[in-house]
């Protein structure tokens, strides 16, 4: 059965997720049928909330490619990213991680700041196979709680 994929502006979308806490067959359907829409719609990821859940899950499928080689560590050593892949995660969880960046303060100078990234690659699927053309970089101070809809901020278009 293939799962139908929710579209933007759908309430579902702005739902927070709730805990997983059972972990048996009924979620390993969930998985397996996810997975089946995720590649019927040629993506890499999808969330339960794309397809009308409120739960805190989520699958994962990114292909290897030569020129965007991933780099897994598991106990300290290297593991092939193809391994891993498709992977589930059910209540997954984001720390970034603060460090120092040159920005411009209101009278134009330059200073070191602390702060989160949070980098968006964008990804454009044809012929079979989805390819990076580009990432935005959004430098977010470390005393913001959130990075979208704030004032305060840097975006920062990259090339490869």
């Amino acid at each position: 059965m293939t799962l139908r994929i929710t579209q933007y502006g759908e309430s579902i979308l702005h739902q927070d997720g709730k805990v997983v806490s059972s972990f048996g067959t009924e979620l390993t359907v969930l998985a397996n049928q996810m997975l089946e829409a995720m590649d019927n719609a040629g993506g890499i990821g999808l969330a339960a909330q794309q397809i009308g859940q409120a739960i805190r899950f989520c699958v994962v499928d990114v292909p290897e490619h030569p020129d965007y080689p991933m780099t897994c560590i598991l106990d300290g050593k290297p593991l092939f990213a193809s391994l891993l892949m498709p992977m589930a995660l059910a209540n997954p969880e984001v720390s970034p991680r603060k460090f120092e960046h040159p920005v411009f303060d209101q009278d134009g100078n330059i200073k070191s700041e602390q702060g989160r990234l949070r980098l968006s690659p964008y990804f454009f699927y044809s012929e079979g196979s989805a390819n990076h053309r580009g990432t935005l970089a959004t430098f977010c101070p470390a005393d913001k709680k959130i990075i979208h809809g704030m004032k305060d901020g840097a975006l920062m278009p990259c090339d490869r």
